[in-house]
């Protein structure tokens, strides 16, 4: 099924700080080898993160026909491919371990 996250970004933050945010939460929620099946995918997403500011908006979006979008302050890049990426790279916010257990419960629900 389609699936999204949308972020408004309540204060500034560098893409050195969410890449390596998103690096440890994937590392804490995903075995060695689903880490080691995403890994190249990971660091292609990675490129298109940016520095973001107080009021910046981004998603994420997971569509089957088509893979993965990120989209910042509505520039959407190119896809990544497969349901595999999207089930590994949103465990970020929806896995055993997420960012928020509150946040997760929230979007799931619970």
């Amino acid at each position: 099924h389609p699936f999204e996250l949308r972020f408004h970004y309540l204060r500034s933050i560098n893409k050195t700080s969410i890449i390596e945010v998103a690096d440890r939460m994937l590392k804490r929620n995903l075995t060695a080898a689903e880490w080691q099946q995403i890994t190249d995918l990971v660091t292609k997403i990675n490129q298109h993160y940016r520095n973001v500011q107080k009021g910046d908006r981004s998603s994420l979006r997971y569509n089957p026909e088509t893979g993965t979008t990120l989209s910042i302050n509505g520039q959407a890049f190119p896809p990544i491919p497969g349901s595999d990426f999207a089930r590994f790279y949103f465990r970020i916010w929806l896995g055993e371990q997420p960012l928020s257990k509150k946040m997760r419960d929230a979007l799931l629900g619970r």
